[in-house]
């Protein structure tokens, strides 16, 4: 189980220890410390994914779209080694194909950037109240209204953000990019990925 309190570890690497709940509703965010036993048990993309997922959400009914289901955004303890396959992030959260447990996962540097943010895993809670992204950036955390996002894909959102943010030429800043298809391309991709994309894209677009 997660946890505050601080220990002895055995382990000596692989882990911040650190995992970052974000809560829309409230734009606030705050560190969930975990133990030894549930990094051991759990490792850590999926696994760590798939637990905080039950403990958030069992014994409740779930709508899939709406704020009360949780998106665990995770890579493993190895994400940033030059290992075989150890560049995948998971997705985890409820599907509005299943209603159930599902996930997805992509490559590229999220996961290693995550980490060199000094976090294992980001949980996303609630609904922002209006469009915004979420700016994570040496401990600071922000939810960002900006509505100019209204319409735009997935590159243009990055400009835009960058362009916010005065960090166009920071070469450590990175967008991950939620945008929408069109209304049959998304019933393909939704089955294929469990619809995670799709169910948590509407809270907080751009990330």
């Amino acid at each position: 189980m997660p946890t505050s309190k601080r220990e002895k570890r055995k382990i000596k690497g692989g882990y911040f220890w650190n995992i970052l709940w974000v809560d829309l509703d409230r734009a606030e965010a705050k560190p969930l410390e975990f133990d030894e036993a549930f990094a051991s048990k759990y490792i850590g993309g999926r696994g760590f994914g798939a637990k905080l997922l039950w403990n958030h959400l069992q014994k409740r009914t779930i709508d899939p779209f709406g704020p009360e289901n949780l998106l665990v955004i995770s890579p493993g303890p190895l994400a940033g080694l030059y290992l075989p396959a150890s560049g995948k992030t998971s997705f985890v959260s409820i599907s509005p194909e299943t209603g159930i447990y599902g996930d997805s996962s992509m490559g590229g540097s999220l996961g290693t950037e995550l980490r060199q943010a000094g976090l294992d895993a980001l949980a996303i809670t609630g609904k922002a109240k209006t469009l915004s992204y979420l700016w994570i950036d040496n401990g600071e955390v922000k939810v960002v209204p900006n509505e100019k996002l209204k319409g735009r894909g997935s590159l243009e959102s990055e400009g835009i953000i960058k362009e916010d943010l005065s960090c166009r030429r920071e070469p450590s800043s990175i967008c991950l990019c939620h945008f929408r298809l069109g209304k049959k391309l998304w019933e393909d991709w939704h089955r294929r990925c469990h619809g995670i994309k799709k169910s948590q894209g509407h809270r907080c677009p751009w990330l």
